[in-house]
C-alpha cells in the first residue's frame, strides 16, 4: 500500500481521498480483504475494509457492481433514511466519496451515518461503523462447547494462537454477557441478537438482495449489542421484474455453509440465505456447533444430507424451525419474514398470550361449530403428555385452579385452559401458589414449558 499523505500525531496511517486509513490491522477477511482501523476520533469510530479481489481488467463494470452493493446496497443512501437503517439491522456507514475523494452531494446530510467508499486503482476502500466483534467471536468466546476450536490441519500455529487471543479479548471485554439460561435455552439477549439477524435478512430480501454468504463471521455485533449483517461482497441484486426462482446466481459462499443447490449448481433463490440463516441460528443456540458437522467435512455431509439436530431437541420449536430452514428442497424453506414470526422468537408474554387466545377461541367458537378441528386438537395429545397431564402439575396448583372450573386431564383443550386461567389470574393467585408457578410471564412460561416442552412444536 502506498502511504501517501501520512498523518502526523499519535495515529499512524494515511489519507485515501478524504478517507483516513490507519496502519492498525483488525483482521483479514475472505477474497483478499483486509480490515484496518479507521479514524478513532470520530463520534462513531470507523473501520476500513480494503478489498483487492475486484480487479479492473480494463473495465469498471465488475467493480461498480460490487461497490453498488457494498456501499449503497440499497442500505445507506437515498433509498432509506439513517434511522430506519439502524432499526433494520444493517451496518451504518460513515461517509461516501468518489475516486478523487470528492464528496457526493446527492447523499443525506447526516454524513456520519452514510458511507465512505473510495475506488483507487485495483482496490476498493469502504469505511463503516466499528463494531465490537463478530457473532462467531461472541458465541465461541462464551461457549463451553467441545467444538470451540476446529482448525484445518494446515493452519499456522501462530494464526491459531492469535485467534484464541482474540476470543479471550472478546470474553474479557464482555464479561457480564449471558447468552444461555441454566436450562440451555437462549437468553433474552441471545434471542434479541438472533432476531436482529433475521430482521436484517428480511430487509435485504425485501430490497431484492441475496446475501449468499451468511455465516457467523459476517454478522457483526455493536457495542450496544445489536447484530448487523455485513460483508456484502458476495451478494447479488436481483434484476427488477425477475422471479428469484428463475434467476441463476454463480456459486459462492463459505465452506460448510454451502447449500445443496450451491454444491449441485442450480437456480439459486432467496432460499440460499435461509439455509445459511438456519446454520447461524443453530450455531447460536448450540454454542458454536454446525448441524452438518464441522467445517472440515460439512460440504460432504450437506450433499448427503447428513444432518444432526439432536443438540436442539430439548427446544422443539427450534428443532422444527431448523428442519424447515435446512430442508434439502429449497422450495420448502420458509421465507425470512415467516421465520421472524416463529414461536422461537416470542417472549414469554407473547407465548402465553397465544395460548390464552387459542384456548378462548377453542372454548367459545370451535367447540360447537368445528368438531373436526377439535378432534385434530385432541389427536396430538400423545405428543404433549402421556395419558393424563395433571401428573406434571403440582397438586396445590391443580386444587386451586379447579376452584375456577373443572378439568378433564386427558384433553388438550383442558390443558390449554388451565394455562390460560393461570396466566389471566396470575396477579391474584394466593402467595403459596405464586411461590410454585411465579407471578411474572417469564415465571409462568418457564413453569409450563419445562413440563410441556412440545406445546409449540
Amino acid at each position: 500500500m502506498n502511504l501517501e499523505k501520512p498523518v502526523g500525531g499519535g495515529t499512524s496511517g494515511c489519507w485515501i481521498g478524504k478517507l483516513f486509513v490507519s496502519n492498525t490491522e483488525i483482521t483479514r477477511g475472505s477474497q483478499d480483504t483486509i480490515i484496518l482501523e479507521g479514524d478513532p476520533s470520530l463520534k462513531m469510530p470507523s473501520q476500513v475494509k480494503i478489498d483487492g479481489s475486484i480487479r479492473c481488467d480494463g473495465s469498471h463494470n465488475k467493480k461498480d457492481e460490487h461497490v453498488s452493493l457494498e456501499i449503497d446496497g440499497k442500505l445507506g443512501t437515498n433509498r432509506i433514511n439513517d434511522e430506519s437503517q439502524s432499526k433494520l439491522k444493517v451496518p451504518r456507514w460513515i461517509k461516501k466519496t468518489n475516486q478523487s475523494g470528492k464528496r457526493n452531494d446527492n447523499l443525506d446530510s447526516k454524513d456520519e451515518l452514510v458511507t465512505v467508499g473510495v475506488v483507487m486503482k485495483d482496490f476498493v476502500y469502504l469505511a463503516r461503523e466499528r463494531c465490537a466483534c463478530s457473532l462467531d467471536d461472541l458465541i465461541r468466546a462464551h461457549s463451553n462447547s467441545s467444538e470451540k476450536y476446529v482448525f484445518p490441519d494446515d493452519l499456522a500455529s501462530n494464526a491459531i494462537n492469535e485467534y484464541k487471543m482474540r476470543l479471550d479479548s472478546v470474553k474479557g471485554t464482555m464479561q457480564d454477557v449471558n447468552l444461555w439460561r441454566e436450562d440451555g435455552h437462549p437468553s433474552p439477549l441471545l434471542l434479541k441478537l438472533m432476531r436482529d439477524v433475521v430482521s436484517g435478512l428480511v430487509h435485504l430480501h425485501h430490497l431484492g438482495i441475496i446475501h449468499r454468504d451468511l455465516k457467523p463471521q459476517t454478522v457483526l455485533i455493536t457495542k450496544e449489542f445489536c447484530a448487523k449483517l455485513s460483508d456484502m461482497g458476495s451478494s447479488k441484486l436481483l434484476p427488477e421484474d425477475t422471479s428469484p426462482s428463475g434467476y441463476h446466481v454463480p456459486d459462492c459462499g463459505s465452506l460448510a455453509l454451502h447449500t445443496a443447490e450451491q454444491l449441485c449448481p442450480a437456480h439459486q433463490m432467496y432460499s440460499v440465505d435461509l439455509f445459511g440463516l438456519g446454520c447461524i441460528l443453530f450455531f447460536c443456540i448450540t454454542g458454536g456447533k454446525h448441524p452438518f458437522g464441522d467445517s472440515l467435512k460439512g460440504d460432504n455431509n450437506i450433499k448427503e444430507y447428513s444432518i444432526d439436530l439432536s443438540p436442539v431437541e430439548f427446544l422443539p420449536e427450534a428443532a422444527d424451525l431448523f428442519a424447515r430452514l435446512l430442508n434439502p428442497n429449497p422450495n420448502l424453506r420458509p421465507k425470512a419474514m415467516e421465520v421472524l414470526h416463529q414461536p422461537l422468537f416470542w417472549n414469554s408474554k407473547m407465548r402465553l398470550s397465544f395460548l390464552r387466545d387459542a384456548s378462548d377461541w377453542v372454548e367459545l367458537k370451535a367447540r360447537g361449530t368445528n368438531p373436526d378441528l377439535m378432534e385434530k386438537l385432541e389427536s396430538i395429545a400423545w405428543r404433549i403428555f402421556d395419558e393424563e397431564w395433571n401428573g406434571k402439575i403440582d397438586r396445590k396448583v391443580i386444587r386451586h385452579m379447579r376452584g375456577i372450573r373443572a378439568y378433564e386431564f386427558k384433553r388438550v383443550r383442558d390443558l390449554l385452559r388451565i394455562v390460560r386461567n393461570t396466566f389471566c389470574h396470575a396477579i391474584g393467585l394466593p402467595r403459596n401458589i405464586q411461590e410454585i408457578v411465579g407471578s411474572s410471564p417469564e415465571d409462568l412460561d418457564n413453569y409450563f414449558t419445562k413440563r410441556f416442552p412440545q406445546t409449540f412444536d
